[in-house]
């Protein structure tokens, strides 16, 4: 028996990688689970509504994004240079801070 991330699961016999490693397999369970796992949030664990996945590639609901979320330093630039209005804006921009990463 091997594991993987927390996954069992056994050698196969004939399968083998490119470098000549054999190849595991997870049971159907262990990949419903993991399957599972990847549907909820990485902060609150309740079901996507609405995924965003942030700058470290965490993914978050949009609930928990907006808990996380602080004012950004002033005169953060809140707009491109050529964006509607013509001139850059200076004001505060929220930043998202990552609950898993901090």
């Amino acid at each position: 028996m091997s594991s993987i991330n927390g996954l069992n699961g056994s050698l196969t016999n004939g399968f083998r990688t490119a470098k000549g490693e054999e190849v595991l397999q997870v049971p159907s369970s262990d990949v419903a689970a993991l399957s599972e796992q990847l549907l909820r949030c990485q902060s609150c664990g309740n079901c996507y509504t609405e995924p965003c996945l942030l700058n470290c590639f965490h993914t978050l609901c949009a609930k928990c994004v907006r808990k996380v979320t602080v004012k950004g330093a002033p005169g953060t630039p809140s707009a491109p240079a050529g964006a509607a209005g013509g001139a850059s804006q200076t004001a505060e921009r929220p930043v998202v801070i990552c609950p898993i990463c901090k």
